[in-house]
């Protein structure tokens, strides 16, 4: 029981992380604003994000530690969990870290630029902004599925 509550947990911090880039890299990075008005797109997309790295580093603090719990107890279980559940485990896991570290490059170094740009650096920093968050988009998307695939192995080999 104590597994599945932090299954629940973690993937509903993952799946939450997943949908707000899904929001962020499909409407808000390619609002027509952006072409029409920068100085208002850059305005809202500030006022947009103000506190949403906080709001963002909560969902990790309770997506890390529901994590390393889950495939300790899953190891401690004594069960024979495979090596395909290890793999699946290194793959999530690494996938989670790649997301965490653009996010961290994102938002203290790059998002800084951004919001300082001169007018003609805009469009690079944009693109730029957007590629990144593109790549966290795919992390949190693999850690999402492969993370699915993780429970199911281990609910199969009976490590619930």
């Amino acid at each position: 029981m104590v597994i599945t509550v932090l299954y629940v947990i973690h993937t509903m911090a993952l799946a939450g992380w997943f949908g707000t880039q899904i929001y962020s890299v499909l409407l808000v990075q390619r609002h027509p604003a952006q072409d029409e008005d920068p100085e208002y797109f850059e305005d809202f997309a500030a006022r947009l994000a103000n506190g949403s790295r906080y709001t963002l580093l909560g969902v990790i603090a309770a997506m890390i530690p529901t994590w390393v719990v889950i495939i300790a107890l899953r190891a401690a279980s004594g069960a024979d969990l495979g090596v395909a559940w290890v793999w699946l485990v290194v793959v999530k896991s690494l996938a989670m870290l790649v997301a965490i570290g653009l996010f961290a490059y994102l938002s203290w170094h790059v998002w800084p630029l951004r919001i300082f740009a001169l007018r003609d650096e805009l469009p690079a920093v944009r693109r730029r902004f957007y590629g990144l968050s593109v790549g966290i988009l795919c992390g949190t998307g693999l850690a999402l599925g492969v993370g699915i695939v993780e429970q199911s192995v281990g609910s199969f080999l009976g490590v619930a």
